[in-house]
């Protein structure tokens, strides 16, 4: 095998930028993979959070209309009480 001609500077300094493009590139794509995952990840986040509040606002809902709903069958039955207290 002949031995290889001698590299010039320039062709030192054009690996040299190539690898850098190179490794750049990669950068940016492991980058745009991580900021790709934090941004689902706190979407996930933000998400279960709203349905926590809504499942909270909900409860909170549920157990004010079954007071009313009790209250209100409680007035029912003693108004019916009285009237019958009235006939009798």
């Amino acid at each position: 095998m002949p031995p290889r001609p001698p590299t010039s500077v320039i062709d030192v300094l054009h690996r040299g930028f190539v690898t850098a493009c190179l490794g750049v590139f990669l950068l940016g794509g492991v980058m745009a993979v991580s900021t790709h995952n934090n941004t689902m990840r706190k979407g996930q986040e933000a998400y279960e959070a709203h349905l926590r509040k809504q499942r909270e606002q909900a409860a909170e809902t549920g157990s004010g209309v079954e007071d009313r709903l009790a209250n209100a069958a409680q007035d029912v039955v003693a108004a019916r009480s009285q009237d019958i207290a009235k006939r009798l």
